[in-house]
């Protein structure tokens, strides 16, 4: 499975799948993690997953959160920087979700006019960035059983 940034994603997209953003602080844990998970774990939900982030700046996805993911069987194939989070994203999202509820009100104030398509996670997922593969193993758990309570609500 290829992790892609969302313009990849969604550019020249054709099918009737919907666009769900995640977003966090770096786009390098949490969001890409939950994109990962989102769109092997669900891909008959009808949304196709990407992810952003607020203070991005094209680093590499975590090297725990990419073993973190490996253990449990998703694969992300070939390197991936960061994505920060633009107004072209917002647009085409049909919905984008907050990692936390700090993460969804930064962007609501960031771009008013989408936010009616700003959530958040059902509970927030802390920022594992900088902890042992252990830290990441308990978000990638986490993100998971939100993930099910989200893909229950779309």
């Amino acid at each position: 499975m290829n992790a892609a940034t969302p313009e990849m994603l969604w550019d020249g997209c054709e099918d009737t799948r919907r666009n769900i953003l995640f977003v966090c602080t770096g786009n390098t844990c949490r969001s890409p993690m939950a994109e990962v998970i989102f769109n092997f774990d669900y891909a008959d939900s009808g949304y196709t997953a990407g992810s952003a982030g607020l203070m991005a700046d094209g680093s590499s996805m975590s090297d725990n959160a990419l073993d973190a993911l490996f253990e449990e069987g998703y694969r992300v194939n070939g390197e991936r920087a960061s994505c920060q989070l633009t107004e072209d994203m917002m647009e085409r999202a049909d919905i984008v979700i907050g990692i936390t509820a700090s993460h969804a009100m930064q962007i609501v104030m960031l771009y008013p006019q989408y936010a009616s398509k700003v959530y958040s996670m059902p509970f927030d997922i802390a920022d594992p960035y900088g902890g042992s593969i252990e830290v990441y193993r308990a978000c990638l758990a986490d993100i998971k059983k939100a993930l099910s309570i989200v893909a229950e609500s779309i």
